[in-house]
C-alpha cells in the first residue's frame, strides 16, 4: 500500500481511540448534584421549669409545721394590743380559741393549691353556738382575696367572696355574701363533717354529707392558697378544734 495513504490512515485511528479512551487519572466528568437542606430553624432554650402546686395534703395538726401562717385578724373588737384570742396546735387539733368580740381568725397553708380543689375537715366547737366555722379556697399570696365557706352554730351558712380593698380603699364591707340560708344538717356543739368544693365556677358546701348550697361565681379562677378560720361574734368564747384537713383533686 502507498505510505502516503498509510500515515493518514494511522492517525485517524489514533485520533479515534483517544476520543474513546481515558487515561487511568482522568476520570470521567459528572454532574454536581446540590442536596437540599431543610431551612435552618433557630434551636428554643430548653424550658425553665416552674413551680408546681400542691396536689393533696393532709394535715392531722400532730405536729406544729412552719407551712401554716401564724393567726391572721382581718377584724376584732379588741383593745388594740389586749387581743386575748389564740390559735394553738394542742391535742393534735388546729385550736382556734376566740377569748375576744367579732373576732375573723385564719391560718393558711402557705405552699399554693391548684385551682380545683376538695377541702375536708371535721371540726368541733367547745364554746357556744355563737361561732363560725370558715374554709378558704384560692386565697392569692397576699391574702387579698379568696372564697369562704362559713357554717355558724346557730344553722346558718353562707358563702363569700373576700375582697380586701373594699375595706382599705372604699371603706366597705370586704366580704361579699355569695349565698346564705338555714340548715338543720349542722350539729351545733357536736363534730361536724364539712366539705367545701372549689371546681371551675362551680362552689359548693357540704355539712355532714349534706349538700347545702351549690352556686355559681368566675370572679376567681386560679389557683391559691387554701385555710381553715374561726369567727366570734358578741357572745364569748367561741372555740373551734379541726382534727384535721384533706385537700384534694375533684
Amino acid at each position: 500500500m502507498n505510505k502516503r495513504l498509510i500515515i493518514p490512515i494511522i492517525v485517524l485511528l489514533l485520533a479515534s481511540m483517544a476520543c474513546s479512551t481515558r487515561l487511568p487519572f482522568m476520570p470521567a466528568p459528572t454532574a454536581e448534584v446540590f442536596a437540599t437542606l431543610p431551612p435552618m430553624t433557630p434551636t428554643s432554650p430548653p424550658a425553665t421549669p416552674t413551680p408546681t402546686a400542691e396536689p393533696a395534703l393532709l394535715e392531722e395538726f400532730d405536729l406544729i409545721s412552719p407551712d401554716w401562717s401564724e393567726a391572721h385578724i382581718i377584724t376584732t373588737q379588741a383593745i388594740k394590743g389586749r387581743v386575748y384570742s389564740k390559735l394553738e396546735w394542742k391535742d393534735s387539733t388546729l385550736k382556734f380559741n376566740l377569748q375576744d368580740k367579732e373576732t375573723y381568725m385564719y391560718s393558711f397553708f402557705q405552699k399554693p393549691t391548684t385551682p380545683n380543689v376538695v377541702m375536708e375537715t371535721e371540726v368541733l366547737p367547745t364554746g357556744n353556738v355563737y361561732y363560725g366555722i370558715a374554709l378558704v379556697c384560692r386565697a392569692k399570696p397576699d391574702l387579698s382575696e379568696w372564697y369562704e365557706f362559713r357554717i355558724n352554730g346557730t344553722l346558718e351558712y353562707s358563702v363569700y367572696y373576700f375582697n380586701r380593698a373594699r375595706r382599705d380603699v372604699d371603706e366597705k364591707n370586704p366580704y361579699i355574701e355569695l349565698d346564705h340560708g338555714i340548715t338543720d344538717a349542722t350539729r351545733p356543739l357536736k363534730n361536724n363533717f364539712i366539705r367545701a368544693t372549689c371546681n371551675g365556677p362551680n362552689l359548693i358546701l357540704e355539712i355532714n354529707n349534706q349538700e347545702v348550697s351549690n352556686i355559681n361565681d368566675v370572679t376567681l379562677t386560679e389557683g391559691g392558697l387554701v385555710g381553715l378560720g374561726a369567727t366570734s361574734s358578741e357572745i364569748l368564747p367561741a372555740v373551734l378544734n379541726y382534727d384535721y384537713l384533706l385537700v384534694r383533686r375533684p
